[in-house]
């Protein structure tokens, strides 16, 4: 009699099984999220992103006379797929303070690009500075050094 239960509980787990596990996977294949998460795993998308950069690296100033102003340019690039707008600012930045050099809003469509042009004064000799362009609310920036 013992093994007659343990048969039938088997049994009716099995069965359970059977029609339990069939109808949840047709219930995930055909749900909205599931389709469209498939969607998106088997195909092609486009890599989203936003290149900043100077223009001339090989060219950046490592020495900069105080008091001459100087200039810099630097390149935004979207790649979001989308238009997207950016706020940038530059700073210029030295012992332990910064000053604000330019700032500015620009929206650009998909693969579209800008240059902007940034001046800057080395405001006394023998100074250590870094120029910074950083795009608010965003990860990018971009910093070079220079020397008075």
């Amino acid at each position: 009699m013992t093994r007659k239960r343990i048969v039938t509980k088997r049994t009716i787990a099995a069965v359970l099984a059977l029609f339990a596990v069939p109808t949840l996977l047709i219930a995930t294949l055909t749900s909205h999220t599931f389709a469209r998460n498939w969607a998106q795993a088997t195909s092609m998308q486009p890599e989203r992103y936003t290149t900043l950069a100077f223009t001339d690296t090989g060219h950046l100033p490592q020495y900069s006379a105080a008091g001459k102003q100087q200039h810099v340019v630097f390149r935004l690039t979207n790649h979001e797929a989308v238009p997207t707008a950016y706020h940038y600012i530059a700073l210029l930045s030295s012992n332990g303070g910064a000053q604000v050099l330019a700032q500015g809003d620009v929206r650009l469509g998909n693969d579209a690009t800008t240059q902007q042009t940034v001046l800057y004064t080395m405001p006394a000799p023998n100074l250590t500075a870094q120029v910074i362009v950083e795009l608010q609310g965003r990860s990018e920036y971009v910093a070079f050094e220079t020397k008075s």
